[in-house]
């Protein structure tokens, strides 16, 4: 049997419309799994299979950047749960979506503070507890900042604060510094006010007292 095509100048013009989106999804599924495969590749080429099955099963990976990972895998990509050991000295152990961060983990930092929660797209996202020292901050995180209320555990008291952005507004909570330096305490406007006092990164306590605007008084 022989097929004969019909010139598309000669279809109608309901038919050149079908025609159109049929292929334009073609195309758009084309490149779609072309880029995803060379995205699996990338990621294959610079991997080493160190133990197991890092096809389709569990199995020890290793980045030519040094991280290694021992979990679930799929063509060598972390997918399932599984432990990442990171350059920096982090930790994550948790559920992946081909090579992301995925749902449920706990991501231990260098500095040994732990947050356990949700993730999404390698990001912080949803209800989690960040442990800093001897203090806990319990909330929601939104595209990896903490916004919203929030509350601060410390040896079995709770206060709240209120987040935007990772910043402590109002309330009592903490207000990190790039220097690795906190205040811990109350605030208002974004800014300490009230008692509280500041840390260095290793918890020692720097001062302490009432502050105002920012300043201690």
């Amino acid at each position: 049997m022989k097929f004969k095509l019909t010139p598309l100048h000669h279809l109608s013009k309901t038919q050149k419309i079908i025609f159109s989106i049929g292929f334009l999804l073609f195309l758009v599924g084309s490149i779609f799994y072309g880029t995803r495969k060379y995205r699996e590749s990338q990621f294959s080429n610079s991997i080493i299979c160190l133990s197991g099955d890092c096809s389709s099963g569990f199995g020890k990976i290793q980045y030519s950047t040094g991280e290694i990972y021992s979990g679930q895998l799929k063509n060598k990509i972390p997918n399932g749960n599984g432990k990442m050991d990171f350059k920096d000295k982090a930790v994550y152990e948790g559920d992946w979506d081909m090579g992301q961060m995925e749902g449920y983990g706990i991501y231990t930092y260098p500095d040994q503070n732990v947050f356990s929660g949700k993730f999404q797209k390698n990001k912080r996202e949803g209800f989690g507890k960040f442990s800093i020292g001897h203090y806990s901050i319990q909330g929601k995180w939104e595209k990896d900042f903490l916004e919203g209320e929030a509350l601060i555990g410390y040896e079995g008291k709770k206060w709240s604060g209120f987040y935007k952005r990772g910043k402590l507004i109002s309330g009592y909570g903490i207000l990190f510094y790039p220097e690795g330096k906190r205040y811990i305490g109350q605030a208002r406007n974004g800014k300490r006010n009230g008692y509280g006092q500041l840390e260095n990164a290793k918890g020692e306590i720097l001062e302490k007292g009432k502050w105002e605007d920012d300043r201690k008084i």
